[in-house]
């Protein structure tokens, strides 16, 4: 995008010191900030999130004594129910990175779009040889 705009600054250039357009200056100064805006979301999906594992409290709790003496039908129910609270609780916080990255995906979508609308008002501006 960066090289897009310099391009198209450079093709309207008509003398050795150029002055953008006032309208193309914001749409560039929106831009910015939204692409500082995805690149923060975008970080942040990145960031270690609390994720549900089995404690090693909860494995001596398990594997004491008094445990040995559950049947086997007990004992897949207990390792099943520990399981799938697990995996609901994953599934939550990889949700919620999801949402985050398709925010920073829409926000830089829309910083694209704000530096084409700065293009345009560059070629807009342009003096016709």
């Amino acid at each position: 995008m960066t090289l897009l705009f310099g391009l198209a600054a450079l093709a309207t250039q008509t003398k050795s010191t150029y002055t953008l357009p006032h309208q193309a200056r914001s749409y560039l100064y929106v831009a910015l900030v939204l692409f500082g805006v995805s690149a923060v979301l975008a970080i942040v999906t990145n960031l270690p999130l609390k994720y549900k594992n089995i404690t090693p409290s909860g494995l001596q709790m398990v594997v004491s004594e008094e445990r040995w003496d559950d049947d086997e039908g007990l004992a897949q129910m207990n390792v099943a129910s520990t399981r799938v609270r697990m995996l609901i609780w994953n599934r939550v916080i990889n949700t919620r990175k999801a949402y985050v990255l398709i925010g920073a995906i829409v926000v830089q979508i829309a910083a694209v779009v704000y530096v084409a609308l700065a293009v345009y008002e560059v070629l807009k501006h342009a003096p016709v040889s």
